[in-house]
């Protein structure tokens, strides 16, 4: 089965008090907090900026728990607004070993973007608020196309969308 990942990023124009508030209006059911690390691998012989995909080890560490997750992103079927693309997550035990591996298999790290994220649930949406290393305060929404408008509709704090992913900000920014 292909999932297919449909979400929107914002930059608002308020701090993270103020996106809270705003999620509080919405009934937002506060999930939990945790500090994630990003590896971003570049493929030995495809160029993933070319191609739109991205392969990462993700580390999560939250209060009383921590997971790591290798994620595969398919490119970008829409790239304006709301973005959809493939997705695919799998669990790992040991992040240290997956990087060696990959590693071995020409694979290099090219980044790393470290976040505090607070994630949120309103209905069927995932919302989170991004406090990320280097480039400052985002909000995340992931759920279905209309669901994401729907929530976006009712916004009573300026924001402009990001179209550009975490990554392709951080790489812009280590190239000035």
């Amino acid at each position: 089965m292909v999932i297919i990942e449909e979400e929107i990023k914002i930059k608002p124009f308020a701090n993270k008090e103020g996106l809270v508030k705003f999620l509080n209006k919405l009934h937002a059911k506060k999930l939990y907090d945790v500090i994630e690390v990003d590896y971003y691998y570049q493929h030995p012989c495809r160029d993933f900026a070319l191609t739109d995909e991205a392969l990462r080890i993700r580390v999560v560490q939250g209060k009383s728990f921590s997971k790591y997750i290798l994620t595969y992103k398919g490119p970008r079927l829409s790239k304006e607004g709301v973005k959809k693309r493939e997705e695919i997550e799998l669990s790992i035990e040991d992040p240290g070993k997956v990087d060696r591996l990959l590693s071995k298999l020409g694979f290099k790290k090219v980044a790393t973007i470290t976040k505090k994220r607070s994630y949120y649930r309103i209905q069927k949406c995932l919302v989170s608020i991004d406090e990320v290393k280097e480039l400052g305060l985002f909000m995340e929404i992931e759920c279905s196309s209309n669901e994401i408008k729907t929530i976006l509709s009712k916004m009573d704090i300026r924001y402009i969308i990001e179209d550009r992913t975490y990554l392709e900000m951080i790489l812009e920014k280590m190239t000035k």
